[in-house]
């Protein structure tokens, strides 16, 4: 039977505690980019073994590492089994070699990747690449040869060969990180526009599509520093001054280092987040407009420019606090359930303590770290030390515990009017089944059980049909139970049923007949002014639902309080546009 450990699986149990994974000053047990743990050269030329590392990645599937080399214009691809210090990577991409560093805008070269990102379990890469303004895709980057690297598809730009950025929903200006989780959402900081985009369906979608969501900004055409307030770095709960990293966890929590404001924001269930919404709470700040560097009073309260985030398994965080040189382990994020202030550091990396920020070039010290990135399978953090033009590998301590279920993908697509649910595990232990959970006005609801396989290390795949929707948009997530009754909600993710910009669906009441009361929905498909009354059978009108403006795509409803009118028929009326929707309910007392 297969187990791993738990504090780095991809769906994991509520609630669980254990011991801590790294302790404040552990040492490195991995270098890569120079020969020693002692030498911090800066290269001067590209190799096979050296760089100058922003972000790191892993396949842990297939023991692979990948290293953002902006420098050189590359990304090197190391094979993580049985590797040792000083060893040499066995892959380049963006360079015909390990000895070419030409900066170019096609398919197959790279002008400064800042950032590279990797699904849980995943094999798709993603490269954000600073100076072309773009984000690239690459399938199954585990084993792609040197020289041979063809990106898959290109986001931020129309075409491979334009590297212009701008401020849209279709492009990008120096992207900085990345971040994917298993439902296929992408998150990418655009670090001069000042907000981080949302891609959905990232593995499949073509180059050039446009972001489904944008926060930082209240819309996809702005882009200035805190929104624009004076002076710049004036901040709030909704506000991002030069965003660096990004990380997504199980439950769907988004993770931003907001660089410049030296905080780190975070947002629940970030998938179904409306463009500019403000962020549930804030790591390294007191408040939400409290944006203090803190240049000499370092503290496991404090940041200055976060520069990335990780989560592992257990929703653990991991920030890389750049000028401070240190990474900063955060035990129990997963506490979280209000909005909270100044949550404390548990340990740190680089620092013999929470109060030290100075920088060094050993086995105990980093010096600017940059990108984090968790190994799934064996319980490593690599770091991008880059100052230091180097990485390193931290292991965690031996808190073994069997990986309950590993889910790698969690998908809806509609069909004839009914939403396909479909998901997939990689490993499951212990696995009862799945609740499958539908929001709506009264919230969370269980609409149907899918059991699963118990025990088994073989990928498997399950569906779900929801052939009860109408039209609107509906949004899901799952429940594991195990068979001893412990249980973890997946991410939400979102879809719509009949919804297109010139609809306007007006539901039939429910109940009907009624006594006292019912209730009515109705959608739009565009934005706009609606009116919702209703009348008796002699044309007079009994109430005024509702008058307002109304979301696109969004299920309104209203309830009909009757107790004070007598049994008959009465009409119920929206108005929008210039459309009129008229049905009719009968009062039966």
């Amino acid at each position: 039977m297969k187990t791993t450990l738990l504090l780095f699986a991809a769906i994991l149990f509520a609630g669980i505690t254990a011991d801590a994974q790294f302790t404040t000053g552990q040492t490195a047990d991995i270098v890569l980019g120079q020969p020693d743990f002692t030498t911090a050269t800066n290269p001067g030329s590209p190799t096979s073994s050296n760089m100058v590392p922003y972000s790191v990645a892993v396949d842990g599937a297939h023991s692979k590492l990948f290293v953002a080399d902006l420098s050189f214009n590359r990304i090197l691809r190391w094979h993580t089994d049985g590797v040792n210090s000083s060893d040499a990577a066995e892959a380049v991409y963006g360079q015909p070699d390990f000895t070419h560093f030409v900066a170019d805008i096609t398919q197959t070269a790279m002008d400064g990747p800042s950032g590279v990102c990797m699904a849980p379990a995943g094999t798709t890469l993603y490269v954000s690449e600073f100076n072309s303004n773009r984000i690239t895709r690459f399938n199954n980057a585990y084993n792609i040869t040197s020289g041979s690297s063809s990106a898959n598809a290109v986001l931020g730009e129309p075409d491979f060969n334009t590297g212009g950025g701008g401020t849209s929903s279709s492009t990008v200006t120096t992207p900085y990180g990345g971040a994917i989780d298993a439902a296929g959402h992408l998150y990418v900081p655009d670090w001069t526009n000042n907000r981080v985009l949302r891609f959905d369906n990232a593995n499949n979608i073509a180059s050039g599509s446009p972001a489904n969501g944008v926060l930082g900004q209240i819309d996809f055409t702005h882009g200035g520093e805190n929104r624009g307030h004076t002076p710049p770095a004036s901040c709030n709960d909704s506000t991002m001054r030069g965003p660096t990293g990004v990380a997504i966890d199980n439950a769907g929590t988004l993770y931003v280092a907001d660089n410049l404001n030296n905080r780190v924001l975070y947002f629940k269930n970030a998938a179904t987040k409306a463009n500019g919404a403000p962020a549930d709470g804030v790591i390294g700040q007191g408040s939400f407009t409290s944006h203090d560097p803190h240049t000499f009073a370092a503290s496991r309260f404090t940041l200055h420019g976060p520069n990335s985030v990780a989560v592992d398994g257990a929703r653990r965080l991991y920030i890389s606090d750049f000028n401070n040189n240190r990474i900063l382990c955060y035990e129990n994020p997963a506490i979280i359930t209000t909005t909270v202030f100044n949550l404390a550091a548990d340990s740190a990396l680089g620092q013999t303590n929470l109060t030290n920020n100075s920088s060094g070039s050993d086995q105990y010290s980093l010096n600017g770290p940059a990108g984090l990135a968790i190994d799934n399978n064996n319980g490593y953090l690599w770091v991008a030390d880059q100052s230091n033009s180097r990485v390193l590998r931290y292991t965690a301590s031996a808190s073994f515990i069997p990986l309950p279920v590993e889910l790698t993908s969690f998908t809806a697509t509609v069909s004839e009017g009914k939403v396909e649910l479909a998901w997939k595990t990689a490993t499951e232990i212990n696995n009862s089944g799945f609740d499958v959970e539908r929001n709506s006005a009264t919230g969370w609801a269980k609409i149907g059980f899918v059991a699963g396989h118990g025990t088994t290390n073989a990928p498997q795949s399950y569906s779900y049909t929801d052939a009860s929707v109408r039209v609107g948009k509906y949004s899901y997530r799952l429940k594991q139970i195990d068979h001893d009754g412990k249980f973890v909600y997946h991410q939400v993710i979102e879809t719509s049923v009949g919804i297109t910009p010139s609809t306007v669906y007006l539901d039939n009441n429910y109940p009907n007949p009624f006594n006292p009361s019912t209730k009515i929905s109705f959608v739009l498909g565009t934005k706009g002014h609606a009116a919702l009354k209703v009348f008796n059978l002699l044309g007079q009108e009994v109430a005024t639902l509702a008058d307002g403006e109304f979301n696109d795509g969004e299920t309104q409803t209203f309830t009909f309080d009757a107790s004070k009118l007598s049994s008959g028929i009465y009409y119920y009326e929206l108005r929008t546009g210039g459309t009129t929707q008229i049905k009719k309910m009968m009062l039966l007392k």
